[in-house]
C-alpha cells in the first residue's frame, strides 16, 4: 500500500522521458505523460498545429517543435487520450531526430512544465492505474531484456496476462470451496446441504494443488530459460578446450577477459579465461574456457 501511495502521489505530476535508447540515431521518441501534458506539448507547436494533433487521437501528425520562434526539429507526434493509454494518463509521444542537440533543446523547453521522468515510471503508472499487475510488469521487464527466442515467448506469455488469469482462476475456485465450508459448517443439518458437500470441496482444493504444483514446476524450468546456462571448459593444458569453445561459438562470437595474474596455480583467484555467448533452441548460453590447471605441488 505504501508504494501504491507513493506512485500515486507522483502520479499528480506531468512527466517526460526519452523512450528510445540514448545516443545517435534517425529516430528518437519522447514520451509525454499526466494531466497536463497536452499544455506541455502546446509550448511547443504553433495554434494550428496543437488544435490538429489533439483533436484527433491516435493519428501521427507532422508538425514543426519551436522554442520561441526557433525551428527545434521537423517532427511528428501522435496524441493518446487517457484513460486508454499505456499509463492510463494523456499521453504525448514526439517522434524526433536523435541527436544529442535535439534531446537537449527538447528537454530545456519540456523542463518548464513537467519533470524528466524517474527510472521505471511510466510502468509505475501503468501498474497504479491497474493496465498492468505485477506478474506483466515482470513479464515486461524480460521482454526488454530477452536475447533468445525462448526468452522472449516466455516472457510474452507473462505479459499477455496468461499467468494473471491462472492466478484469479485459482482464487475463484478457492473462494468457491471456503463458501461451501462455511455453508456446510452454517447449516449442515438443513436438508439443502448435500452430503457430500465436503468431497467436493476436497476435490476442488486438490485441482487448484495440482495445477500449482504443475505452475511451480514450469517456474523451475522458466528461470532456466530466463537466466540461461553458464558452462564452464575447465581441463589440462592443450587438452583442445579453446578448439571446442569456438566451435560452439562460431568463432565470432568468442570475447576474450584476461586477468592481470599469469598464474599458472589453481590456488590463485586470478585465472585467464576466453568466453562467449549466445543462443541456443531458445537458450541463452554463456560458456568461459579456462587456462589449463597444474594443481601445485
Amino acid at each position: 500500500m505504501t508504494l501504491l501511495r507513493s506512485i500515486a502521489s507522483k502520479g499528480k505530476d506531468t512527466i517526460f522521458a526519452l523512450a528510445t535508447a540514448k545516443g545517435k540515431a534517425g529516430v528518437g521518441v519522447i514520451r509525454i505523460s499526466g494531466p497536463d501534458a497536452k499544455h506541455a506539448i502546446n509550448s511547443l507547436l504553433d495554434g494550428k498545429a496543437y488544435e490538429r494533433i489533439i483533436s484527433k487521437s491516435r493519428m501521427l501528425h507532422r508538425c514543426r517543435l519551436e522554442e520561441g520562434k526557433r525551428i527545434i526539429d521537423e517532427a511528428m507526434a501522435v496524441y493518446f487520450k487517457g484513460p486508454f493509454t499505456f499509463t492510463g494518463e494523456d499521453v504525448i509521444e514526439l517522434h524526433i531526430h536523435s541527436s544529442r542537440a535535439v534531446i537537449g533543446a527538447l528537454y530545456r523547453v519540456l523542463q518548464g512544465h513537467c519533470r524528466i521522468a524517474e527510472p521505471g515510471e511510466f510502468t509505475q503508472r501503468a501498474f497504479a492505474n491497474g493496465k498492468l499487475d505485477m506478474a506483466q510488469v515482470e513479464g515486461l521487464a524480460d521482454l526488454i531484456e530477452a536475447e533468445t527466442e525462448g526468452q522472449r515467448r516466455l516472457a510474452m506469455q507473462q505479459l499477455s496476462g496468461r499467468s494473471s488469469a491462472r492466478l484469479w482462476q485459482w482464487r475463484e475456485e478457492l473462494i468457491s470451496a471456503l463458501a461451501m465450508c462455511e455453508a456446510w459448517i452454517d447449516f449442515a443439518e438443513d436438508e439443502q446441504i448435500e452430503n457430500d458437500t465436503l468431497d467436493r470441496v476436497y476435490s476442488m482444493v486438490e485441482i487448484v494443488m495440482e495445477g500449482m504444483q504443475a505452475e511451480l514446476a514450469r517456474g523451475a524450468s522458466g528461470q532456466i530459460v530466463r537466466n540461461g546456462l553458464r558452462v564452464a571448459l575447465i581441463g589440462a593444458p592443450n587438452a583442445g578446450k579453446s578448439s571446442i569453445l569456438n566451435q560452439l561459438g562460431n568463432s565470432s562470437f568468442c570475447f576474450s577477459v584476461c586477468s592481470a595474474a599469469r598464474s599458472s596455480n589453481c590456488q590463485s583467484s586470478s585465472w585467464d579465461h576466453a568466453g562467449c555467448h549466445r543462443g541456443d533452441h531458445g537458450l541463452g548460453r554463456s560458456t568461459r574456457d579456462h587456462r589449463g590447471h597444474r594443481w601445485a605441488s
